[in-house]
């Protein structure tokens, strides 16, 4: 699960043996030291590597997955951005046993976490900030708690971490360094957008987009027979279940209970596929017991969304491939969020759903980025003030945090001027790429590596290139998306079979037939909710349709319970955790509207991880 790669030999890692009760292996590369529990780096003649994902070279026919990996690296020591015969979804750290150099690397969005640490003379990397918490003993860092206590994204910025002068890799990056920690080369990816075309043909466009996709799944797979997929029934992981091969002997897997229309959507595809279909159902697992929500912490550092733990807490898993599809919304245009707000799409309803006219889009120019940049900076620090600094019990000044902020922001900010979009709009696309998709939507690869080997194709070096480069135009409105379903013979089959925001009526059925069905859903879903909470009644009916029921999550005898072991030793403030249980408590009585949860397990998470950090503060002298 978890690694460590330090300059500093004989590391006591006792605490952390005993905290995990797993046993942590050791091996010495020449000046350094590798830790383990349970990840195999891939040692060469000359090179040792360790890749969290997936890592292909593309030109290679060979079976050889470890043949293939080698190649991969010894390509990336001499050449980032990685060339068109590479690709995978993965971060990696590789060392060169010739000169003891060290280069770690990640993919343009960065969802697998690297970590790099220096400390008196000792260098640190590893994929876990609570083991480099332990080791180390480093202070915290009080601009990183409070980024990843509250809003908009809950999640720290740019290089940021919750440890003092511990950084994550950037989103593309690539660092050489010495074995004291000493930066000697740094590259970035910056090749996603730079081959958008005014316009092409939606028949050849799809058709090289399938063409790579369906090549990656390839190389993902190669070395596998079981293939796990994460099966919601919504476009994106629709899109991977037709583009597996069906060679694979494939297991659909999703939580929900039996009744809810998307587990019967998502059974109806897996079953045209011919596919095995499961899926579990616990809804107090949406605030497991204290020591599940350890257990996955200490593990994974990657509990936001729990539903997944209905999943894992009832496969043996035994590191099998599970492939997840939905956190990628490059091809459905879903995070191009301008043309998606609620009040754009009621406005410009007619324009673009009816009449199909084409989006307008703002020119990115110098004055409308830093518009730009202000708009964003100002959705983060109307969080840092006083207020919030004095419930979390923070000792930093509301002026130093804030210019904290803007220096890391700036950060993403020089990040995404590098890539010299056309228009705004992509540049903020761009940058909830480097947030949102990197920080909440990743860890829900990263929770799943308690089980599995899990991937995101569709994030993928190669994928997100060609994707980044379908001209918006065509990507947004599920435009792009409905006309795969149209040409792809794989597709084709999968597009009989509805949708969940548009119940009843196939998926390729005409976009005017469909649209009535999908207001009409939409309007009676807002009714039935908004008399729910009048009523104060948990039992009435949630939806149109059954669906995910957030009521029934909330609606637990021992939720104070829960919530209060969750911070029976608290790192976060008394007012501050006083919030969060109060709002679980308003969200169960119904007086608010019972949203998911994940901004109240963000903090249980946040503050598991502070709890482990320093009960296993070793005795090393660092």
């Amino acid at each position: 699960m978890n690694f460590l790669i330090s300059s500093a030999p004989d590391l006591n890692l006792d605490p952390l043996e005993k905290e995990s009760g797993e046993v942590i292996n050791n091996m010495h590369l020449g000046g350094w030291s590798f830790y383990s529990s349970q990840i195999q780096g891939i040692k060469g003649r000359s090179i040792f590597s360790i890749v969290e994902g997936y890592l292909r070279d593309l030109s290679l026919q060979d079976d050889d997955m470890e043949s293939n990996l080698n190649s991969s690296v010894q390509i990336i020591e001499k050449s980032w951005p990685v060339p068109s015969n590479v690709s995978g979804s993965f971060s990696l750290v590789t060392i060169n046993l010739d000169t003891n150099k060290v280069i770690t690397c990640t993919d343009p969005v960065g969802i697998y976490p690297l970590y790099y640490l220096e400390r008196k003379g000792r260098f640190f990397i590893s994929n876990s900030i609570i083991w480099l918490g332990a080791i180390t003993s480093v202070d915290t860092d009080e601009t990183g708690i409070f980024q990843r206590s509250f809003g908009p994204e809950f999640c720290n910025l740019g290089r940021r971490t919750i440890l003092e002068g511990c950084n994550r890799l950037l989103p593309g990056e690539w660092i050489k360094f010495n074995s004291s920690g000493k930066v000697l080369e740094r590259k970035f990816d910056d090749t996603l957008y730079q081959d958008i075309p005014q316009k092409e043909s939606s028949p050849e466009l799809i058709s090289r987009y399938w063409n790579t996709l369906t090549q990656e799944l390839e190389y993902c797979l190669k070395d596998k027979n079981k293939v796990n997929l994460a099966l919601s029934g919504g476009m994106d992981s629709r899109i991977l279940l037709g583009a597996i091969s069906a060679d694979k002997e494939l297991n659909c897997l999703s939580y929900g209970a039996n009744e809810n229309y998307e587990i019967k959507i998502a059974e109806k595809l897996a079953r045209i596929k011919g596919a095995e279909f499961n899926n579990y159902h616990q809804p107090d697992l949406n605030f497991p017991s204290v020591e599940t929500l350890k257990e996955y912490t200490l593990k994974t550092e990657g509990v936001h969304l729990c539903s997944w733990l209905e999943i894992l807490e009832n496969v043996s898993g035994n590191n099998e491939v599970l492939l997840i599809g939905d956190i990628s919304t490059a091809a459905t245009g879903r995070t191009i969020k301008k043309f998606n707000s609620k009040a754009y799409q009621k406005k410009n309803f007619i324009n673009h759903t009816l009449l199909n006219k084409e989006y307008e889009f703002e020119i990115n120019t110098p004055d409308s980025f830093k518009e730009w940049k202000d708009k964003i900076t100002w959705k983060f620090i109307r969080y840092y003030n006083q207020k919030n600094i004095d419930n979390l019990e923070l000792k930093i000044n509301v002026d130093e945090l804030r210019e904290k902020l803007s220096k890391d922001l700036s950060l993403l900010f020089k990040r995404i001027e590098s890539h010299k979009l056309p228009y705004i709009e992509l540049v903020d696309e761009l940058f909830t790429w480097y947030t949102h998709t990197r920080f909440p939507m990743g860890k829900q690869v990263l929770l799943n590596r308690s089980k599995f080997s899990s991937y995101c194709p569709s994030l993928s070096v190669q994928v997100m290139r060609f994707t980044s480069n379908i001209p918006p135009q065509e990507r947004l409105n599920l435009g792009f998306v409905n006309n795969l379903f149209k040409n792809i013979e794989d597709l084709k089959k999968l597009s009989r079979v509805p949708t969940s925001q548009v119940p009843l009526i196939p998926l390729n059925a005409p976009h005017l037939l469909r649209i009535p069905v999908w207001g009409f859903r939409k309007i009676m879903d807002d009714y039935f909710i908004k008399k729910l909470v009048k009523e104060k009644n948990a039992n009435a009916r949630y939806r149109l349709f059954n669906s995910n029921n957030w009521v029934e999550a909330y609606q637990r005898d021992d939720l104070n319970k829960v919530l209060n072991d969750y911070f029976e030793f608290s790192y976060l403030g008394k007012n501050y955790v006083n919030a969060i249980k109060t709002q679980a408590q308003k969200r169960k009585s119904l007086e608010f509207w019972p949203f998911a949860n994940m901004n109240i397990m963000n903090a249980a998470a946040l503050n598991t991880d502070l709890f482990f950090i320093n009960k296993m503060r070793s005795a090393n002298e660092l």
